[in-house]
């Protein structure tokens, strides 16, 4: 006979049922200081945010030769300047474009290890004291089809550094010159935060001279990249000018998350995020989840096409620890492209698909702890621990609003 759904036990039929616009509750919060990894992209300058107040980004680099020992006759310096080329995308300014910034170079009095991990928060290893080069200029000068960042150094300190070009092994000569820090100022204005690539082979410290027995000129370059290197960013945020509601959530107030979350790259600012209905519903029968939607919507306090919102998100589990994890969804390269995270800019929106941590959480297998919303990768390699690649913002509407977030659950009951 036809082999059809009517010799299937009606019991054992697989009904899918979907619950929508269950709540979903956000809050803003400080991001703890993110570590800045030693790679060739870093990030420079300053930017007031109207919505979410200023933040400073500083720069550690140390200085690289292929010479095993850099050796140049007696020379008097003619001008010296550190130059940035920056990066060739499309993303390489936040901010105003056509913004002038103030630069201040120090040196740097403590070793710099390229295999050592800096955070964010860390900005003690340079002599504050002492400034050995400044500008207030915009990232303008073109060189080779390259937007730079140019720097002028004090002439005596450039003329120490070319007088010890004498010879010794570079080890010796980066013992004494461990590199520089350079911070950057807005001056009250709204200022902006390049990118900048310190690969490029333009990217390094020029030391222009005259020899003193032939009159011979010429230039010595040292780069920013090379076989022990170190690059590291630094981040100050001051949440002082930010909009109330802001400010009312990082005092502790998390009701005032109702209106709009805010996070910030960089390891500046995060959002924790509860799904309640997660707590108890699978206590009443069993269910496979088919798929579980966290559906974040863009607010327009975003700022429209002013300011680009970051590509990805992440959506992570809080641990029984209090730290953090990565969902179940996030664990292998299948699951992580259903886990999504990525900017809808059709929808104006970000999605995440946790049916795997959501079934995990309904069948007690893991504790419903809440979760942290960064900017980050989704991708599950990477998502906890380069967070030091995004410097975009993004607002999001809370859940007293009509593009509130939601969590939809599609399963099906099941024995």
């Amino acid at each position: 006979r036809v082999l059809d759904s009517s010799v299937q036990p009606a019991e054992d039929g697989l009904n899918t049922s979907v619950m929508s616009g269950l709540p979903v509750f956000m809050h803003t919060q400080l991001h703890e200081p993110a570590v800045s990894f030693n790679n060739s992209s870093k990030y420079l300058g300053s930017h007031n945010d109207a919505v979410l107040g200023k933040t400073d980004i500083g720069l550690y680099m140390s200085i690289y030769t292929n010479l095993s020992d850099p050796k140049l006759d007696p020379s008097d310096i003619t001008g010296a300047e550190i130059i940035l080329a920056l990066a060739d995308q499309l993303d390489n300014k936040y901010g105003d474009a056509s913004a002038k910034l103030s630069y201040s170079v120090h040196p740097v009095d403590s070793t710099l290890s390229s295999s050592r991990a800096y955070t964010t928060d860390n900005d003690r290893l340079h002599n504050a004291a002492a400034l050995v080069g400044s500008a207030t200029e915009v990232a303008e000068s073109i060189v080779n089809k390259r937007t730079i960042i140019k720097i002028p150094l004090d002439a005596a300190y450039a003329q120490t550094m070319l007088n010890d070009l004498n010879g010794q092994s570079f080890a010796n000569y980066i013992g004494k010159h461990k590199g520089f820090y350079i911070r950057a100022g807005a001056d009250g204005k709204e200022g902006v935060i390049y990118k900048c690539n310190l690969q490029d082979s333009i990217s390094g410290l020029y030391l222009h001279y005259k020899k003193k027995e032939s009159a011979e000129t010429g230039t010595f370059q040292f780069g920013f990249s090379g076989t022990g290197t170190a690059r590291f960013n630094t981040v100050k945020y001051d949440p002082a000018t930010a909009v109330p509601s802001l400010k009312g959530q990082l005092a502790g107030d998390s009701t005032q998350g109702s209106q709009n979350v805010f996070l910030k790259g960089m390891g500046i600012l995060q959002a924790r995020v509860y799904i309640p209905f997660l707590r108890n519903y699978g206590d009443t029968f069993n269910i496979a989840v088919n798929r579980a939607e966290v559906i974040l919507n863009v607010d327009a306090l975003t700022g429209g096409n002013t300011y680009a919102v970051p590509r990805s998100l992440a959506l992570l589990p809080v641990a029984d620890n209090g730290g953090i994890s990565l969902a179940d969804d996030q664990l292998n390269a299948t699951d992580n492209l259903r886990y999504d995270g990525k900017y809808d800019a059709q929808n104006n929106r970000y999605v995440f698909n946790i049916a795997r941590h959501a079934q995990a959480i309904l069948k007690g297998e893991r504790k419903n702890n809440g979760f942290r919303l960064v900017v980050a990768e989704s991708d599950g390699v990477t998502t906890l621990f380069l967070r030091d690649i995004f410097i975009q913002r993004v607002v999001l509407a809370g859940h007293n609003t009509n593009l509130k977030p939601v969590f939809n659950l599609s399963y099906s009951k099941i024995k």
